[in-house]
């Protein structure tokens, strides 16, 4: 096989850690308090949109990625300007990502550590798997999914019984504003990300191969975080999940089955570890593609380690502490990163389909 070529498998579940990674820690859509789940539900319908945009840009142009497309789009000027702003986007994200993974560790487990130490020892162990390139992390997605997905669902199971199903009541009851909201933020984070796998997943077996790999993915994701979010709700209750950082390890925590069965949530953890490497590991390679397609460089495997750095000090001063890191995240980021992750790829598919209609037109 061609070891630069992903399979649809691989695809998918590279898709899924992606989504899962930081947002398996929380409750999405908990801006719509007890209808967290319609937020969650409108969602996904808009991240399967997106799937069929991305999927469709993929189709018109085989074996590009989003930087090519850009280009092929707007022409070199204008497409720089907007890889530019793709570049800092994604080096940002990752750094973000990277920090609330030290934030996590930190404050559940190694809590006399420097920051800056978890910060350096994970990302050289991104820096390690990114090195193997896209094909060994579509191998790595698929190896884990193994043991997540059996992990998440006894976990969800050993809940039970801590569950009060009058935590996600009145139904309808928050309005329209908090469900939309709601969805504002889930899709910004995690479900709009997958925008940031189309500078990655370019070398696919068939051309709508796309399809099936982005619609899988967020289908399955969307469910898990479904059932997550929901657990986090039914045990801890709207209030309790609203006001904790972390509230799927204090879920986790609770689980206690005779003297056998306790401290789950280290387990759980052991799925967010694995889930934050495939996704800060993508994000340094989506970074490098789009620097290499910026200064038409040929390679993007010399700038792995200066780009990885360059997060680490980004990641120093960004935010100060973990409650600058939330409150950046709300007030800006969300706002800032809808452009990104909605607005500019609808742009990018019109811009396209003119281009392709035009193309027909003259022949």
């Amino acid at each position: 096989m061609n070891k630069t070529i992903l399979t649809e498998k691989q695809g998918i579940c590279i898709v899924i850690m992606f989504i899962l990674s930081n947002a398996i820690l929380g409750v999405r859509g908990i801006q719509a308090k007890e209808d967290f789940w319609v937020a969650l539900i409108l969602t996904i319908a808009i991240t399967i949109f997106m799937s069929f945009i991305l999927s469709k840009l993929y189709y018109t142009y085989p074996n590009k990625d989003l930087f090519d497309i850009i280009e092929i789009c707007f022409g070199r000027f204008i497409g720089k300007i907007f890889i530019t702003l793709y570049v800092y986007f994604l080096l940002e994200e990752g750094t973000m990502v990277l920090m609330n993974f030290a934030y996590f560790t930190n404050l559940t487990y190694l809590d006399r550590t420097p920051l800056l130490v978890i910060k350096m020892f994970f990302l050289l162990l991104c820096l390690y798997t990114s090195k193997l390139g896209i094909y060994i992390l579509g191998r790595c997605s698929e190896y884990f999914l193994i043991w997540v997905i059996p992990i998440i669902g006894f976990s969800i199971a050993f809940s039970i019984p801590d569950m009060d199903f009058n935590n996600i009541r009145p139904f309808f009851n928050t309005g329209v504003r908090p469900i939309m909201m709601g969805v504002l933020y889930a899709y910004t984070f995690p479900f709009g990300e997958i925008v940031t796998l189309s500078a990655v997943l370019s070398n696919l077996k068939e051309r709508n191969s796309a399809y099936k790999i982005y619609i899988s993915g967020t289908l399955i994701s969307g469910l898990i975080l479904l059932l997550t979010s929901s657990t986090n709700i039914l045990v801890l209750g709207v209030k309790v999940a609203s006001s904790t950082f972390y509230p799927t390890y204090i879920t986790m925590s609770k689980i206690q089955i005779g003297d056998a069965i306790q401290r789950i949530e280290i387990i759980m953890t052991l799925v967010y570890i694995l889930s934050a490497l495939i996704k800060t590991s993508v994000y340094l390679l989506a970074t490098c593609k789009a620097i290499i397609k910026l200064f038409d460089f040929h390679d993007h495997s010399f700038l792995l380690t200066p780009t990885a750095f360059l997060m680490l000090n980004l990641s120093i001063f960004l935010t100060p502490n973990i409650l600058a890191y939330w409150e950046y995240n709300d007030k800006f980021w969300t706002y800032w990163s809808l452009f990104f992750l909605f607005i500019f790829p609808v742009i990018l598919l019109i811009v396209s389909s003119i281009k392709e209609y035009k193309k027909i037109k003259f022949l």
